[in-house]
Formats: C-alpha cells, sequence, structure tokens
C-alpha cells in the first residue's frame, strides 16, 4: 500500500525510477567486461569481482556511484574504500576491547605491503566477511599503481591515527572535536580522493593538490557528507553506543540532559531544535563543496563527486525541523533519489538542486527557533555562493567548460502533466468505488453485472489506462536529453 501511495503522489520517480535501475544494470555489466579485459588470470578475476560484489553489500549507494568513473579510477577508488570500510568496521564495533580496536586501527596500514593480513571476530555480517577475506583485497591492492597505493597507504595511516584518538575519547566535547573528528572518517577521504584524481590525470594538480585552497575543499566535501549521515543516523548511533553529536551543541539545550534524552517524546521540542542546530553547522559547509565542484572538468569525476553531495543536501532538507529523526532512519525515497541521480548531470543542474533545498530549508525555519539568524545566514551565503558561480559558468570561455548542459527543447507538458496525474488519482478511486459498491470489494462486477461492467465503468477503466500510458510514457521525456544539430561540444583544452 505504501508504495502504492508513493506512485500515486509522485508518479514522475516510477520512471526515474526505472532509468535509474537500467543505469545500474548497465554499469555493472560495463564493469564486468572491463574486468575480463583486464584481467587475464581466473584467480584475480575472482578476487576483483569479491571486492567488486561486497562494495554493492557494505554500501549500495557508493557501489553505484563508483561506477560513474572510468575503467582508470574505478579500481583505485573501489579498493581505496573497501580498506577504509574495514577500518571504520573495526572502530565502530564497541563489543570489542577499546584498546585493541585502537592498535588494530593505527596498525592497518603496515599491513597493506602484505598479502595476508585479516581480521576475525570484529564487526557483522558482511563487514565481519569483509575482515576476514582482506587478503583477497590486498591482492587487488598490490595491482594497482604505485601513485594510487601510496596515496591510499597515506590517507589510512592517518585516518587509523584519527579513528584512535576518537575510540580514547569516546565522544565530542566540541564544534572542533567534531570538525576533526569528521575530518579524519572524512574529510581525508576527498583529500585522497583529489590527490587520486590528479594521480590519474584526469584533473589538474596544480587545482587538486598543489593550491593553497585544496585541501580545505576537499576536507569540506567530506565532513558535508560525513556530518549528514551523522546527523540522519542518531537513533542508530544511540541504539549502538556510538555518540557524534557535539556536547557544545546539544549541551545549549535543556539542562541535566544527556544525548540520549533527545529521543525520549517528552523532549521532542528541545530535541528538534538541536537537531536544526546540527544542520545548520553541515550548512556551513556548502559554499565550499559547490566551490569544489566547480573546478572539476572530467565528465566522469564530477558525476562520482556530484552525486552525493545532492543527496546529502537533499537529506539535510528531509531531516531539518523534522522530529521523525528521533523516532526511525529518515532517509530519501527511491525514486527521489533516482531522479537525483539522473538530474546531477552537469555544474549548472547541481547549483539548481542545491537552491532549491536550500530554498526549502529557508522556508521552514521558525523565527523562534533558538538558531534562526545562523540557520539563515547559513542558506543565504549558500545561495550567494551558488548564484557566484553560476555567473562565472556563464562568462566561462566555452572550452573551459567540462560539459555543456545538455539542451532540453521545450515540452510546454507541466500542465498536462499535473492534470494527467489529477485524472489517475479520481478515475483510480472511481473504480475501486465502483467495484466496493456493486460486490463489496471483490473480483469483479459479476454479482450485479453478471460478469459485464456498465458502459460507464468500461469507459472509466479505458481512460484510466490511457493515463497510465501516458504517465509512464511522457514524463520520461524530461529525462531525454537531445542535442541541436549544430552544438560543438567543449573540450578541456585552453582557448588561444
Amino acid at each position: 500500500m505504501g508504495a502504492l501511495r508513493t506512485v500515486l503522489c509522485h508518479p514522475d520517480e516510477l520512471w526515474a525510477l526505472v532509468k535509474y535501475r537500467e543505469k545500474s544494470r548497465k554499469a555493472v555489466n560495463v564493469q564486468e567486461e572491463g574486468l575480463r579485459q583486464r584481467v587475464g588470470d581466473a584467480e584475480r578475476i575472482a578476487d576483483w569481482r569479491f571486492c567488486y560484489e561486497y562494495l554493492r553489500r557494505v554500501s549500495r549507494s557508493f557501489a553505484l556511484v563508483i561506477m560513474e568513473l572510468d575503467s582508470e579510477l574505478r579500481d583505485p577508488v573501489c579498493i581505496f574504500y573497501l580498506i577504509l570500510r574495514a577500518l571504520d568496521t573495526i572502530e565502530d564495533d564497541t563489543s570489542v576491547d577499546a584498546t585493541l580496536r585502537m592498535r588494530l586501527c593505527q596498525e592497518l596500514y603496515t599491513h597493506l605491503q602484505g598479502n595476508s593480513y585479516a581480521v576475525h571476530d570484529i564487526g557483522s555480517a558482511d563487514e565481519r566477511k569483509l575482515l576476514e577475506e582482506f587478503p583477497r583485497v590486498l591482492g587487488c591492492f598490490h595491482e594497482l599503481k604505485p601513485a594510487y597505493r601510496e596515496i591510499i597507504t597515506d590517507i589510512t595511516r592517518c585516518m587509523g591515527d584519527g579513528m584512535a584518538q576518537h575510540i580514547h575519547h569516546k565522544a565530542c566535547a566540541t564544534i572542533a572535536d567534531y570538525d576533526l573528528y569528521c575530518h579524519y572518517v572524512a574529510g581525508l577521504v576527498g583529500i585522497g580522493l583529489s590527490a587520486m584524481f590528479a594521480a590519474s590525470g584526469y584533473e589538474s594538480r596544480e587545482v587538486f593538490v598543489e593550491s593553497k585552497l585544496a585541501d580545505a575543499l576537499a576536507n569540506s566535501m567530506g565532513l558535508f557528507l560525513q556530518k549528514t549521515n551523522i546527523i540522519r543516523d542518531y537513533l542508530e548511533d544511540q541504539r549502538d553506543g556510538r555518540t557524534f553529536w557535539p556536547q557544545e551543541i546539544w549541551g545549549r539545550f535543556g539542562k541535566d540532559m544527556e544525548l540520549a534524552d533527545l529521543a525520549r517524546p517528552e523532549h521532542r521540542r528541545v530535541a528538534v531544535e538541536c537537531l536544526n542546530a546540527m544542520v545548520t553547522d553541515a550548512l556551513r559547509h556548502v559554499p565550499d563543496c559547490l566551490q569544489y565542484m566547480s573546478q572539476v572538468r572530467s565528465e566522469s569525476v564530477f558525476y562520482f563527486v556530484a552525486i552525493p553531495q545532492v543527496m546529502a543536501i537533499a537529506t539535510l532538507a528531509l531531516c531539518y525541523n523534522n522530529a521523525d529523526v528521533f523516532v526511525r532512519r529518515v532517509k530519501l525515497r527511491r525514486g527521489q533519489t533516482a531522479k537525483l541521480v539522473l538530474r546531477a548531470r552537469d555544474m549548472p543542474a547541481v547549483l539548481t538542486i542545491f537552491t532549491e533545498y536550500c530554498e526549502a530549508i529557508a522556508s521552514s525555519v521558525d523565527p523562534c527557533d533558538p538558531s534562526y539568524a545562523e540557520t539563515v545566514a547559513a542558506v543565504e551565503h549558500a545561495l550567494t555562493v551558488a548564484a557566484r558561480i553560476r555567473d562565472e559558468l556563464i562568462y566561462r570561455p566555452m572550452a573551459t567548460v567540462y560539459r555543456v548542459p545538455a539542451y532540453r527543447p521545450p515540452l510546454g507538458l507541466k500542465y498536462a502533466n499535473r492534470i494527467a496525474v489529477l485524472l489517475f488519482i479520481i478515475l483510480s478511486l472511481y473504480v475501486l468505488y465502483r467495484r466496493k459498491q456493486q460486490d463489496g470489494g471483490g473480483l469483479g462486477w459479476r454479482a450485479a453485472f453478471g460478469g459485464i461492467p456498465s458502459l460507464g465503468d468500461l469507459a472509466a477503466i479505458a481512460l484510466l489506462f490511457a493515463v497510465l500510458s501516458y504517465l509512464l510514457g511522457v514524463f520520461g521525456l524530461q529525462y531525454v536529453s537531445l542535442a541541436p544539430p549544430n552544438e560543438i561540444k567543449a573540450t578541456c583544452t585552453d582557448v588561444n
């Protein structure tokens, strides 16, 4: 019933979901074909298949996003993620002695040079299996280019040290502690990925590694994603004994309260105010994220970095002022996720998505909320930066733009689509009502009509199927990119 309600309320998401799943299937086939071409040995192919299979098991969302990358980057990023996921699993398992977890986190990078290191009895389900079969990941790691191996080893060392510190201190007292923890577990990932993009030749080393702002922008990309997950996963983390929300924020809301008390119904108003302060803190990273993405020139790299970011801003908008965060795990609808993936194909589209969700947050701000002024300021700053970047894209020389936004002919279907949705809902309710009226909700009109519905009912059913066909067909046109014959694609060379 829930799925039917979603289709009725959001029929455009059905087509997006179909396209999204078809895109996922094609990406997996491309990856498998590329694997057979690159790796000749059957045993090595089996290990690479294990890596990609467990990537899908431990993170479905990242597994799809990584398929946006070309083969040059896809394999090293896959191994990079699995190694860091193993590290994260060790840190997260609070049932294991803290001293042991600290030592394992700090030592993991030293074992990357070998082929036999494995960890047992830590984690659960697929994460535990990943640690037990870690030698297979190491075998694939050693097949990567030296530049990638060096980057992965260095980031693993830094992240292991940072995670060990968090295990020792257990909780984040200040916002600075919170930022530092997010830097170790996510900001370093952004910095490592930037180094990989430069090492591959897909992106400029001067921009993504050597510039003064390179690490700061990459760090913000990771912090924005991590903080969004921490906000969304409040309830799950509390149940598992993990504490990430900084006391400097939640301590302002209510006397003699602990972080876990926010989940109690009697503290719901205070909990939502604290939640809004957490979202506001995350929003301060949006300008850096937009700046980082505007510098990307490779299409495949852009898709890879942009899709998680638009998911994050949409999730933050969903969480803002939403008491359900303290009752259940709040997440985007699958169809909504599919639409975002299909929309985020160039920087102008990403700017539009960020603008929409920032404005949605602004429209939900209560002037009585303690963080009202900070939230409004954060949203206005993000919108200002988005507008500036949009202007820069307009005036940037054509040959330096990584991709010309897809041309979409004017369809003029806005009102027709709305009418079709309305008709679909009305006709569906009418048909269900007529069935119930005639035979109490049975299998047909047999009792009242001798097995034959009235002409009016037949006409309603026929019109319902016609409207459904229209919705499934025409709604998909918004995802079809048509380029005019005289369009000239941009290149990455300078204009001289």
